[in-house]
């Protein structure tokens, strides 16, 4: 039987629920696969991980859940491969002591794998046990809700987008939803755009595919499901608000590079100083680059304008000459000149926060300059006509009313504000008791 290949298949249940569990029952299979190589097997082991990526799962989700500012949930797939580390740890280490203790010297290795799922499995109609965080009604649509959030904050602090937050009409809602929330940003030329929605979909999806789970009292149930996701449309909220003739205008908390260092010529000295610039700022963790390139300086500016870089340090001889190097601003594109004995890793950090903070207020004050109040639909299809932009407006919920506004350039219902103002008592379209202020635009 010398060098023959034998397969050990770890169940289900093999290593219990918990860590403490884990680490007694990998002991005992460790004692097992040893008596097989000690007969001269060559021992390939697969296990089963469902207990453990649930574990981790729910784990992660609830972490996020708790610090929904800088943590996010993990994918199941990324808990799987986490699952088959840790096993596969454990596995490895009691393997090996137990070969050693025997005094047996062989390689011990753990690899990780991907797993293709049968979409038509028929274990998906019948399953047998939980993988992972399971969600009640109203835990699910706090998660639609806490997704939603996530979404604005992103928009807020990284793209420097104000955006305005809200629920969906039934018309415009998600097809299949309950409901669905959006998270609506206005582009330079006043065109709304739906830039991220989060939906809950309830029962209805999983009842109409008759897909069931055990719930917490072990019985089949139906899961309450959410569905949330941005796409391109974010990557075109930030060109088509930021940029401008020149070019991409990236706000530096997402920029890739946030400086490139321009030498006007090669000289020894230029270039010294554009390698110390670089080094310093590298060490503090600002993204940076020389453009040392044969393109000329010319070239060079108007090539780091169009990628959107933020800030640009210019560095020539006859700066150097008077002790002084150039600072650019892409958003403004504003020069200033520093001294060369400057904190450039000072002024750089305080330049990018001003650089975030400012994009972000004049993509406010252009969205408030271009958002407009209506009680009358003449007044209403006159800035639609001629002024694009929000338009606040009162309405009495009939879908009647909605396709009214709709025959005026294809304006749309963007959303209802979760902060509602009262304008007036009226509908705008047909004059009876207004339920809700709406958010009215043009879209993409």
């Amino acid at each position: 039987m010398n060098n023959k290949r034998i397969v050990v298949a770890l169940g289900r249940n093999a290593f219990g629920e918990t860590f403490p569990e884990q680490q007694t029952n990998v002991k005992k299979a460790a004692c097992a696969i040893a008596d097989l190589v000690e007969a001269k097997y060559q021992v390939v082991i697969t296990h089963s991980n469902g207990p453990q990526v649930g574990m981790i799962q729910t784990a992660m989700t609830e972490f996020a859940r708790l610090n929904p500012d800088d943590r996010t949930v993990a994918p199941m797939s990324v808990c799987g491969a986490m699952s088959e580390g840790y096993i596969g740890y454990d596995l490895q280490n009691a393997i090996r002591e137990e070969l050693l203790n025997r005094g047996i010297y062989k390689t011990v290795s753990t690899i990780i794998t991907q797993v293709r799922v049968d979409p038509f499995d028929i274990a998906f109609s019948e399953p047998s046990k939980i993988i992972g965080r399971y969600m009640t009604k109203e835990e699910a649509e706090a998660e639609t809700l806490n997704m939603l959030n996530i979404y604005n904050k992103f928009f807020h602090d990284y793209l420097a987008i104000p955006s305005i937050v809200g629920r969906k009409t039934e018309k415009e809602k998600f097809a299949g939803a309950e409901y669905t929330y959006t998270v609506e940003a206005l582009m330079y030329n006043g065109v709304a755009l739906q830039s991220g929605t989060s939906h809950f979909f309830g029962q209805k999806f999983s009842k109409a595919y008759d897909i069931k789970y055990l719930n917490r009292e072990n019985k089949l149930d139906y899961p309450y499901q959410t569905s949330w996701g941005v796409s391109t449309r974010m990557m075109g909220a930030l060109i088509m608000v930021h940029s401008d003739d020149y070019g991409l205008v990236l706000p530096p908390r997402i920029a890739p590079n946030k400086v490139v260092i321009i030498p006007i010529s090669n000289d020894l000295e230029v270039m010294s100083m554009a390698n110390d610039y670089l080094d310093k700022l590298k060490k503090e963790g600002i993204e940076a680059y020389i453009d040392d390139s044969e393109k000329s300086p010319g070239y060079k500016f108007a090539e780091a304008e169009v990628l959107g870089i933020p800030v640009r340090i210019e560095i020539g001889k006859r700066d150097l000459e008077n002790n002084v190097i150039t600072l650019v601003r892409r958003d403004t594109r504003e020069k200033r000149e520093v001294f060369t004995n400057t904190d450039i890793v000072h002024d750089v950090k305080i330049l990018l926060e001003d650089i975030q903070r400012d994009m972000y207020d004049r993509a406010l004050r252009r969205r408030e300059e271009m958002t407009y109040t209506c009680t009358d639909i003449e007044d209403f299809k006159d800035i639609i006509n001629n002024h694009p932009g929000f338009v606040k407006a009162m309405w009495c919920g009939d879908t009647a009313c909605e396709e009214k506004i709709k025959e005026i350039r294809g304006c749309k219902s963007r959303c209802i504000p979760f902060e509602e103002e009262h304008l007036s008592d009226k509908c705008i379209v047909c004059g009876r008791e207004a339920k809700h202020l709406v958010i009215w635009g043009i879209q993409y």
